[in-house]
């Protein structure tokens, strides 16, 4: 992937659950994007002996002994935890996790003599390995490293990732905030190149949280006023709540509960039925335990039914926010939707719903990002006072508290539960001897039928989770 005076540069999109690897040429102060592709990896570790990998996640009933999983370093890197987060964080770390009382997170690795590393220093080594990952991708040494990094992240976070990449490698370092990045990917727009400052709300859809940031923009600069967000209406607890109902249908309908060994399978389904809900109206799900089957027909309206509650919860968060900046609802001509889970339908029926009268434009084109967002003038302002909700996410060492509280709690308790029987499960499941190893169940088919025909039945019973496009 080299040329004639050209070098290789890879734009990297760092999240806490996923991170984009997107390689570029760059000659003569151009980007040339032909042949060029994105790859997203999930921001992760395991560690072991000699070994180090990025970008997988062990499976449970095959864990291996010996060897350290770590997750969500990201998120710990930004600042203290509260009491919760550091629960679910263990629950996803089993052993790993250590903090001190103000809630600063430190990952113990019994692999490296139960060794005490920062969250900074597994970034270092995570972004090390992206690199050399795409190296060996591409066929050439990469020049230049473009960083975008999470909108929570406040000067003094970028100085310290300045400071890592002078460790990673002899690379030239350029960073970015997302919600900047993510702005100028839109560029251009009418409305977004304006004579006076237009209002925007910008929903950066994540794995892990939907973001709204409420913006200013004009011709030099944009101006964030304030934000909020939902860790309830972020892609992972959607598929917790869309996986429950699917497991209480299950119950209810076979008079009898689904075994616990077959839930991992039914997330990963429902996982992908909201893919295809992206680019179709409805698909069918299967259940089949023990002879009995269920059959159930997704609708992009039935997902959405089951966030209504949160959504409405956020709108009055919302309300609130807007009130405090001396906003309406109808002030708001556009709305922007982006971030790594953009493509989910419900986002666009809540958008609808919250600014009905806005106009919307959905994107997160990572081609736009590397000929826009670095070589813009655009400037990013954080609103002042400090006591906003904004500034209080961009320079502080803690996050707020999400202020959609009840759903939120609710969601955190589904998951909890949901990963506590996991962990419940792989202890129970680890052989003791003989006798347990033949007594394993064999998995449970779990299959997602795309096509809405007949139930597609598996020809390898050792196969959990099977599925069909249909565009």
């Amino acid at each position: 992937m080299t040329g004639d005076c050209a070098s290789n540069c890879l734009l990297i999109l760092l999240d806490n659950e996923v991170t984009t690897l997107y390689p570029f040429l760059q000659q003569d102060g151009t980007c040339r994007l032909s042949g060029c592709f994105p790859v997203q990896i999930p921001t992760t570790m395991t560690l072991g002996g000699d070994e180090i990998t990025i970008g997988n996640v062990p499976d449970s009933k095959s864990a291996e002994t010996g060897v350290d999983f770590v997750c969500h370093f990201v998120r710990a890197f930004e600042g203290a935890l509260s009491s919760e987060e550091i629960e679910e964080l263990r629950l996803l770390c089993p052993s790993v996790v250590q903090c001190d009382r103000e809630g600063i997170v430190g990952f113990r690795l019994p692999s490296m003599n139960n060794q005490v590393v920062s969250p900074l220093i597994l970034i270092q080594v995570f972004l090390k390995y992206a690199i050399q990952h795409e190296e060996a991708r591409i066929g050439g040494a990469i020049r230049s490293v473009f960083l975008v990094y999470p909108p929570s992240f406040s000067s003094v976070h970028v100085h310290h990732l300045r400071h890592i990449f002078r460790c990673v490698g002899d690379y030239s370092f350029t960073a970015q905030n997302r919600v900047l990045c993510q702005i100028c990917s839109f560029l251009p727009l009418a409305v977004l190149s304006p004579a006076s400052p237009t209002r925007v709300l910008v929903f950066d859809a994540c794995y892990d949280a939907l973001h709204i940031f409420l913006c200013e923009l004009s011709s030099s600069k944009v101006r964030v006023s304030s934000h909020v967000w939902s860790t309830s209406l972020g892609r992972h607890c959607i598929v917790v709540r869309f996986m429950n109902s699917i497991v209480q249908r299950f119950n209810h309908s076979m008079q009898r509960p689904l075994p616990e060994t077959a839930i991992g399978d039914v997330y990963d389904c429902c996982n992908s039925v909201l893919d295809c809900l992206a680019v179709q109206s409805s698909c069918s799900l299967s259940v089949r335990s023990d002879g009995s089957v269920l059959k159930q027909v997704v609708r992009q309206q039935d997902v959405w039914g089951l966030l209504t509650e949160a959504c409405d919860l956020l709108k009055k968060d919302l309300e609130v926010l807007l009130a405090e900046v001396g906003w309406t609802l109808s002030s708001i001509p556009q709305a922007l939707l982006t971030g790594t889970c953009y493509s989910l339908s419900c986002y666009e029926t809540l958008i609808h719903t919250l600014v009905p009268a806005a106009a919307l434009a959905r994107n997160n084109d990572v081609n736009e990002m590397v000929l826009n967002a670095f070589s813009s003038t655009l400037t990013l302002e954080v609103a002042e006072p400090a006591d906003s909700a904004l500034y209080k996410v961009l320079h502080s060492s803690s996050q707020p508290v999400a202020l959609s509280s009840e759903v939120l709690q609710l969601m955190r308790d589904e998951v909890r539960q949901l990963r506590g029987k996991r962990k419940k499960q792989e202890e129970a499941a680890t052989p003791q001897g003989p006798e347990l190893q033949e007594e394993m169940p064999a998995p449970i088919p779990v299959v997602l039928d795309t096509t809405q025909d007949e139930i597609f039945a598996p020809t390898n019973p050792d196969v959990r989770c099977m599925c069909g496009w249909r565009y």
